[in-house]
């Protein structure tokens, strides 16, 4: 006899990105990082099954998307050339009661830190086209540290990049 598992029906995550001017950020990439961690201390439990789910942000700044019970970490990502920083929301738990992330409708984009610098490789030449990738180390409710991606840069032919980094982290 096959065993039937069925999921619960998706809760709808919904916010509007903004700059630090409350200007809608279009085109932005929204991502819902599923964690998997169940509710300390129940039996098998449906949230350490949740998906990851990602949407773009629509011209006036809006997004929504479907997403399982659970935790996760929500990081929006502006498009590349716009100079504003990604901003993460790390530990957001989703029930039957949320709607928007973060608890409010509206995320707001922080005024970004630049880092710059050049990356060589053994020989001291420039590496063109590297990926560049800046990760943020936060504490969990529990204590546990863990680190979470806060940035993305490419160097460019001279090996020089530059990731714009939230102060927050």
């Amino acid at each position: 006899q096959p065993l039937e598992f069925t999921l619960p029906p998706p809760i709808r995550l919904a916010g509007r990105l903004l700059t630090p001017d409350h200007l809608p950020v279009a085109g932005a990439i929204v991502h819902a990082r599923a964690l998997g961690w169940p509710d300390p201390g129940g039996d098998l439990d449906v949230r350490a099954f949740n998906r990851s789910h990602q949407t773009v942000t629509r011209e006036d700044g809006t997004f929504d998307l479907d997403a399982d019970l659970g935790n996760y970490d929500v990081i929006s990502k502006p498009p590349v050339d716009s100079d504003y920083c990604w901003l993460v929301l790390p530990t957001i738990a989703v029930s039957s009661r949320t709607t928007h992330v973060g608890g409010a409708p509206n995320l707001v984009l922080p005024a970004p830190v630049p880092f710059r610098g050049t990356l060589r490789d053994a020989n001291g030449n420039p590496a063109a086209g590297a990926e560049i990738l800046a990760f943020g180390l936060i504490t969990d409710r529990d204590g546990t540290p863990r680190t979470v991606p806060v940035g993305r840069a490419e160097t460019d032919l001279d090996g020089i990049y530059e990731l714009l980094i939230t102060p927050e982290l």
